[in-house]
């Protein structure tokens, strides 16, 4: 499938096997696609929910070679942006989406989260972007940026208080969640299957919290008030270090 036909058929809505587009990819990221790239499925199943609850502009929280960004761009009239640290991935991104002739809407940043206004955005997707952080060192992409557990708890709470920043109707998009805690303000309004997980969005109906947080522990998510909050992450971190190692020993 030559990337015109693949253009076409993801602009139809017809399935496309993920390797038609990795295929296109640079080898060093080509290997690697399949663990850290939204499948073309599960960003096509993404762009459809953000627009059917009046999403216009989405950022992309670490989009690696921006896959998530160019396929809904191609399925949808998402506004989408993603933002990466990694200078090689952005090049990449840009590159493919001039293939695909969606740099109009599909646009790419390098950078950290510090430096952009999340909040200024309709939604926030996040595929599980922080735990590359703690994962063992040989299961990393490379050793060119920061990572440590202190980087990842930095960042989730970056993220954290622009939730709290957003305006009414604001939303997260997440997929093998999201690591973090979801102000109460939020409600998890639309949840499926997706891929190898779930997609789950979260919108914002009250101004006012009620000093409670959303957890999403596995499968699960749960509204845990601050001394539940610390037993549901105890867990959560749990339950990660068991799949990291199952990854590790399989």
């Amino acid at each position: 499938m030559t990337p015109d036909e693949l253009a076409r058929a993801l602009r139809r809505g017809c399935p496309v096997d993920d390797d038609e587009f990795d295929r296109l990819l640079i080898e060093r990221y080509r290997c690697v696609a399949a663990r850290y790239f939204t499948p073309i499925a599960v960003a096509a199943r993404a762009a459809h929910v953000l627009e059917s609850y009046g999403v216009r502009t989405v950022l992309d929280v670490g989009s690696g070679v921006g896959k998530l960004c160019i396929v809904a761009a191609l399925g949808s009239d998402l506004e989408l942006t993603g933002i990466e640290q990694r200078a090689p991935m952005v090049l990449e991104s840009r590159r493919l989406a001039a293939r695909f002739g969606v740099s109009h809407r599909a646009r790419f940043e390098r950078g950290t989260i510090e430096a952009i206004d999340l909040a200024a955005f309709d939604a926030l997707y996040v595929f599980n972007s922080f735990a590359e952080n703690v994962f063992p060192v040989s299961e990393r992409l490379d050793a060119t940026v920061e990572l440590s557990a202190t980087r990842m708890a930095r960042d989730l709470a970056i993220v954290e208080r622009a939730l709290e920043r957003m305006p009414l109707a604001g939303s997260l998009l997440t997929y093998h969640g999201f690591g973090g805690e979801i102000p109460d303000t939020f409600d998890c309004v639309h949840e499926e299957t997706a891929g190898t997980d779930v997609l789950r969005l979260w919108s914002k109906r009250r101004t006012r919290p009620g000093g409670a947080r959303w957890i999403e522990v596995g499968d699960e998510w749960m509204l845990c008030d601050e001394s539940a909050a610390v037993r549901a992450r105890a867990l959560a971190r749990t339950r990660f270090e068991i799949v990291v190692r199952e990854q590790d020993e399989g």
